[in-house]
């Protein structure tokens, strides 16, 4: 079938890009003297070719190992409590693993995620215990959310001190910034993807206005060092976040109807 869920479409594309965004980040951030170095200077473009490499590529293959394991090991178990722990584990081996071996542990995580999606919907996997992770997941990710968002509030009563009203204008200004690089990219990437399948108009529009910013921009802009202009990133990215979650997201059902999608979960 050519066409996609709907919800697997944006859902997919999030992931993935929460994923590459880490690597791209991160190697940003090695350019710019992070951890500890103090120039990005010695940076050619082989080194930042090899680091981007060793980081995908690296991500990508941790991840394929620890999901095979996390699959064999769900095969054999058959109780609840197993499976949760099973998942669980393999997430912080393989995090571990991918911070000891300096590649991606985002990207190895999104990629046990979707392997292990894929091992619970087999016919081999109890209806039951498939049910009882996938809430067990859900609650750690809305619990993860509130955490991360009341930190957020902290610091940003931290900044209030500093604060500008250009950090807002900023902020303000990034917002039609992100929607167009976000358009941009959709638009030269869903010619080649399952998605042109559908009407290539709908989905861009879907996609573009329904690509929220959240946890991943915050948690980065926090990570930054105080010298590489930490305080008006961070305000930034949490204007362009709220824009995102208020508007964007209190709209996204009046744009699905206007789109003509009668039905979203498809």
């Amino acid at each position: 079938m050519c066409r996609v869920s709907l919800r697997a479409d944006i859902a997919g594309e999030s992931l993935l890009n929460d994923g590459v965004a880490v690597v791209v980040f991160l190697t940003l951030f090695e350019l710019a003297g992070g951890e500890g170095h103090t120039s990005g200077s010695n940076f050619g473009v082989w080194e930042v070719t090899t680091l981007f490499s060793r980081e995908v590529i690296g991500g990508l293959a941790l991840g394929f190992a620890g999901a095979f394991i996390a699959k064999r090991a769900l095969k054999i178990s058959r109780i609840d409590t197993t499976d949760i722990l099973v998942t669980l584990t393999i997430v912080m081996a393989v995090y571990g693993a991918a911070w000891i071996l300096h590649v991606s542990g985002p990207l190895a995580i999104v990629v046990v995620g979707i392997m292990l999606r894929g091992a619970l919907h087999e016919t081999t996997v109890n209806v039951n215990e498939r049910d009882h992770v996938e809430v067990f997941w859900e609650s750690i990710d809305h619990i993860l959310n509130a955490v991360l968002f009341t930190l957020m509030g902290f610091i940003l009563i931290n900044l209030a001190a500093d604060f500008t009203p250009i950090y807002l204008v900023v902020g303000l200004l990034a917002i039609p910034v992100v929607l167009a690089a976000r358009l941009f990219c959709l638009g030269t990437s869903i010619p080649f993807t399952q998605l042109r399948c559908g009407n290539i108009k709908t989905t861009l529009s879907l996609l573009t206005w329904g690509g929220l910013r959240g946890g991943i921009s915050i948690a980065l802009a926090l990570s930054l060092q105080p010298e590489m202009f930490r305080e008006l990133i961070v305000v930034t990215t949490y204007v362009v976040v709220v824009f995102s979650i208020l508007v964007q997201g209190l709209t996204i059902s009046p744009l699905v109807r206007k789109l003509g999608i009668t039905n979203p979960s498809h």
